[in-house]
């Protein structure tokens, strides 16, 4: 944002305040979506939502449609991280094992935040390698990539004895 022209505060407010703030709403509503059959239906749905957030803020970025397109393609992008980062975490919950569930929680919530870490690390280094459309289309390619995988392993989310209960 701060390439296509927005003052450093102005990205504050929408990203991280707003931006925060949208995220943590979708994150609470999907959160219920964990618990029961829902889930399996919801991975792929957010996996699309991710993936038509990430694509939305690629055409707006490459096509430079300017600052309401960039903000709307922001609040997709944290209204997608949300609500994937609240089914995530109560999957993470469903599939603990009894007894073991605090390291199993501690490890799978760790190995979600090393991905969390790494992808803007890999998404700087690709910006600096080949510009926004590399970068861009990395990620599309990426979230597209987990969007089939979720399509695909949709049934496995809660099949009788996939979790540790």
């Amino acid at each position: 944002m701060l390439d296509q022209g927005f003052a450093p505060g102005r990205i504050a407010w929408i990203v991280g305040i707003l931006g925060g703030l949208v995220a943590a709403l979708a994150s609470l509503a999907a959160a219920r979506l964990s618990r029961g059959p829902a889930a399996a239906a919801a991975l792929p749905w957010f996996g699309g939502f991710n993936l038509l957030a990430i694509a939305a803020l690629a055409v707006a970025t490459l096509g430079q449609l300017g600052p309401q397109a960039l903000t709307a393609a922001a609040m997709l992008i944290a209204a997608a991280m949300g609500a994937s980062a609240g089914l995530v975490f109560g999957l993470m919950m469903y599939h603990a094992r009894p007894g073991l569930a605090a390291l199993d929680y501690g490890l799978q919530s760790s190995l979600f935040v090393v991905g969390r870490t790494a992808a803007p690390v890999a998404a700087g280094a690709l910006l600096d390698l080949g510009g926004y459309g590399l970068m861009l289309g990395s990620l599309v390619g990426a979230t597209t990539l987990v969007w089939l995988m979720a399509l695909r392993g949709r049934r496995r989310i809660l099949a009788p004895g996939a979790a540790g209960r």
